[in-house]
Formats: structure tokens, sequence, C-alpha cells
């Protein structure tokens, strides 16, 4: 099931997980749960109308089952038809290793370790998608095959 409510579970959820600080001011979430536990939040943040790229951060359980076709298809929905972006940036613990194949097949690139990103010890490996990228994919067709119920 994925829970677009901003509850403050899910905001601990991440930000215990990732050292972070998001909050309902400064971050949009999508929570994947499976019987009611918390399987993965994705917090989409500095987000730059203009220049049309978002970033967003994963927190996962770090079992593999906490990546779901549904959380795939509410996060493209999301990202590239509601928010019309051109790149997206991800931001993944490297000790993550689930979200970081999560990334790359979607079709992530990795670009850099970012030392310290989280706090002192805690990196962060960034990855990007290209809309463009995306259009030569069949990811794209998931983006395109969902309605507006997804986010509702």
């Amino acid at each position: 099931m994925i829970d677009l409510e901003p509850k403050a579970e899910y905001f601990d959820y991440i930000n215990e997980r990732l050292g972070s600080n998001y909050n309902i001011h400064n971050a949009t979430l999508i929570t994947s749960l499976k019987h009611d536990k918390i399987q993965a939040v994705l917090a989409f943040h500095t987000y730059v109308k203009n220049e049309r790229r978002i970033d967003f951060s994963i927190a996962s359980n770090g079992r593999k089952s906490w990546f779901s076709k549904e959380l795939a298809e509410a996060a493209i929905f999301y990202l590239f038809n509601y928010l019309d972006v051109n790149r997206v940036q991800v931001y993944i613990s490297p000790e993550n290793k689930a979200a970081g194949l999560m990334a790359l097949s979607l079709g992530c690139i990795h670009e850099a370790t970012l030392t310290d990103w989280y706090g002192p010890n805690k990196n962060a490996a960034l990855f990007y998608l290209l809309k463009v990228d995306l259009e030569h994919s069949g990811l794209w067709r998931l983006a395109h095959g969902i309605s507006n119920k997804v986010l509702h």
C-alpha cells in the first residue's frame, strides 16, 4: 500500500535512518507499507521548479521486498508527470545496498559519493535519472499508464 499522508511516524522513520531533518515544510513523502509496517519512505525535497529538477532520499527496511511496482509507479508518476521534472537526484546511504540496486535497476546513474552528507561519517551515494533517458526505457510506459488515483 502507498500512503501519501505526511505522518510524523514517517518523518521519524526517515530522519532516524538518515540523520536528516525532513518535516512537513521541506519534504513531500511517499511511504510504502506492508501489513501496516513501513517498508520504505521516499522524501522529495529541494524542488527547483524553474529548473524542473528535484532531489529525493530513500530510507528502507533493508529487505528486498521494500521496493514494489506500486511504489515505482507512484514515484515515477509524481516526478515526471505531476511535477514534470527533467532531472531526479536520489540520495541513498551507501550501506543501503537494496536501495542502490533499485536505483540502478530503474536506470539511474551513480554520479558521486557525498562525504558527510547526512552528518559526520554518514555519506550519501548520489544517483540521477534524466527524463530524456527515462523516455527511452520501459519505465516510461509505467509513468504514462498510471491514473491520478495512484496519488489519491
